[in-house]
């Protein structure tokens, strides 16, 4: 039940009687800084308690309140995504829920043990970070195939010095800018920064952008293959061997599929038979017109 405005809530700690309070009170600081003159609200609990249990209540009663808290908010914790609209100052929040985990991503198991385990000694080498004088933070750069954040799309990350117009609130940006935010006081402000990058073309962005301390782990994510294979059919079929395995591996070791293509000829049926052998005349006819392509460029090249 929801805890209305002004509304107490009793405690007992240790027989000491205490009072919670909600209050719901404009923040004049933060109205001062919003633009458009709306009030922020800010929402406060006021602890009332006798003034001989003070010790014993700043002592015992406040530590066990934190230490009590932290693991509730720790499986409260929600992943968000902010948004910004056009002509609109105000970013808006919906809930991130994605089904997709690590175990579900069709990439080489060599390649997802390594992110997972340098994910890993980063996050445990907070104090490590601390004790050798680095920010704690660690880059990665992922190709992909599929993106809608390229940041090789970007063009500041193309010249050092040009400056682009990307948004009027934001004024100019540089990729010295950029490289400044990664590197200076923002790199120090806080802890555990993971920054990721996705690119289509390595080769486009400013070797400066590259460098180990920035993108720390470069992590190429290929074509379909057939261990990634492997994974999608289980996830999607939930079989782990079948006769037309062997003519599968065959085919993907001669064209360039997607993940997300083998994903969706996965989801034409939920007989594992009909699939498979769906799946392997749509290999051979990529196998066809991969042949046929490259009939057309040496025909190209002898003209």
């Amino acid at each position: 039940m929801a805890v209305q405005d002004g509304e107490d809530v009793e405690d007992v700690f240790d027989k000491i009687k205490l009072t919670w309070r909600f209050c719901i009170k404009e923040d004049q600081r933060g109205r001062q800084q919003n633009q458009n003159d709306q009030p922020i609200l800010k929402c406060m609990y006021v602890l009332a308690f006798s003034e001989k249990d003070r010790e014993k209540v700043m002592d015992s009663y406040l530590p066990h309140v934190l230490n009590t808290y932290k693991p509730t908010k720790e499986g409260r914790k929600e992943m968000k995504i902010y948004n910004r609209m056009d002509n609109n100052r105000s970013w808006t929040s919906l809930a991130l829920n994605h089904p997709s985990t690590f175990d579900t991503l069709a990439i080489e198991p060599e390649l997802k043990k390594g992110i997972i385990d340098d994910l890993g000694r980063f996050l445990r080498r907070k104090y490590f970070y601390k004790k050798i004088g680095k920010p704690w933070k660690r880059g990665y750069l992922f190709r992909s195939l599929i993106v809608v954040e390229d940041i090789d799309c970007n063009k500041v990350v193309h010249d050092r010095s040009k400056e682009v117009n990307v948004d009027p609130m934001f004024l100019k940006v540089t990729l010295s800018g950029i490289l400044n935010a990664m590197d200076g006081l923002w790199s120090g402000n806080g802890d555990e920064r993971i920054i990721v990058f996705t690119t289509n073309h390595k080769e486009r962005l400013d070797p400066a952008l590259l460098r180990p301390g920035r993108m720390d782990m470069h992590i190429h994510l290929s074509f379909c293959t057939f261990n990634g294979f492997l994974i999608l059919a289980f996830n999607y079929l939930d079989v782990q061997s079948h006769p037309s395995f062997e003519q599968v591996e065959s085919l993907l070791k001669k064209v360039e599929v997607t993940p997300a293509a083998i994903a969706e000829e996965l989801l034409k049926s939920d007989d594992a038979d009909v699939v498979l052998g769906g799946l392997a005349e749509f290999l051979k006819q990529k196998e066809i017109e991969t042949l046929k392509k490259k009939d057309a460029d040496q025909n190209k090249v002898s003209l």
